[in-house]
């Protein structure tokens, strides 16, 4: 999609994402807001924009820091994601906070990660030539090269109507996403390919060589996906309490954005809708459970992993831009 139309985000839609606890309820505190009539985005001072198929993919403000500070490493605003990049960082966080018992760790992501640049190919006079997209512009996608390392993930191939989805949500001062300016890329900057260096490396090796365990016992994005939602947490929301630590009876105050169970049937259509196969099963037979539930596989060789933190930087020097190069 190559320009805005106007949002065809209305009630209904709103009332679906609040009743599924993928939207917060709004108060009189204005948490979101419709679109008017415009035809591209204005937001009011104070909101960015957003669209409801990124809530149901675990997106919901106030943001992690983690995707804040991808946002800002990137140079992205929300817009210029679409949704299956949002279901690869928050099935990643997921990841790193239910299965390795770790925070969002920034050197494994960009390991396994990396975003291209679409625009969309149109023929004028009978060139080809590339038109500038100003929505869903960002592709994240695992580097081909290290898949297998990676859990077995495909996103679905089409989210039809996506981006005439959009709606305002607040941009808060205390976990602030870039602001919305509308711009365009005309190319990929440098920073969208780089990967870890070499230090970086040997400090995740702990973790790679967890992934592969975890895979051995039944890891997969369909069981990493399907295990947030049942626990009703959007993983890119700033929250109180990580999902490790969501131990029975813990107050789920400023961790979850509704109260009550979820039916199997509804995890496992949230699952079918993000992933490529449409006939997932949910429960994933044999998958091993989220921590802190009884029986997760207790991770020893990670323990290293924990003396060090690693989160996306908001600036980042020109040696780290020399020194970051994806190889």
């Amino acid at each position: 999609m190559a320009t805005w139309e106007r949002s065809s985000f209305g009630t209904s839609r709103a009332e679906g994402l609040v009743k599924k606890g993928l939207l917060c309820n709004r108060t009189e505190r204005y948490e979101w807001l419709f679109p008017d009539s415009e035809e591209a985005p204005a937001p009011p001072n104070g909101y960015i924009v957003s669209f409801a198929h990124f809530h149901e993919r675990g997106f919901a403000a106030p943001p992690s820091p983690f995707f804040r500070g991808l946002l800002h490493y990137y140079g992205l605003e929300v817009q210029h994601l679409n949704p299956n990049g949002i279901q690869h960082i928050a099935a990643f966080v997921a990841l790193c906070e239910g299965f390795l018992g770790i925070e969002p760790n920034f050197s494994l992501w960009k390991y396994f990660f990396t975003v291209s640049l679409y625009q969309k190919a149109e023929k004028r006079s009978g060139q080809p030539r590339a038109t500038l997209v100003a929505i869903g512009c960002a592709g994240i996608h695992l580097r081909q090269s290290r898949a297998r390392e990676y859990m077995a993930m495909k996103t679905a191939a089409s989210h039809k109507g996506w981006h005439q989805q959009w709606f305002y949500v607040k941009n808060y001062s205390e976990s602030p996403l870039p602001e919305f300016t509308g711009r365009v890329f005309e190319a990929a900057p440098e920073v969208w390919a780089y990967g870890p260096v070499e230090k970086e490396k040997k400090r995740i090796s702990s973790l790679l060589r967890a992934i592969e365990y975890l895979k051995t016992k039944g890891l997969t994005g369909a069981g990493v996906i399907g295990a947030y939602h049942s626990r009703k947490v959007a993983p890119l929301m700033l929250r109180v309490r990580p999902l490790a630590e969501m131990v029975p009876n813990a107050p789920t105050a400023g961790t979850v954005l509704a109260t009550g169970g979820l039916s199997t049937s509804e995890i496992r259509q949230r699952v079918r809708e993000a992933l490529e196969d449409k006939d997932v099963v949910f429960p994933v037979p044999g998958h091993p459970p989220m921590r802190p539930d009884r029986g997760f596989v207790d991770l020893v060789s990670v323990s290293c992993a924990r003396c060090f933190s690693s989160r996306p930087l908001t600036r980042h020097s020109d040696a780290e831009s020399c020194a970051c190069r994806a190889n």
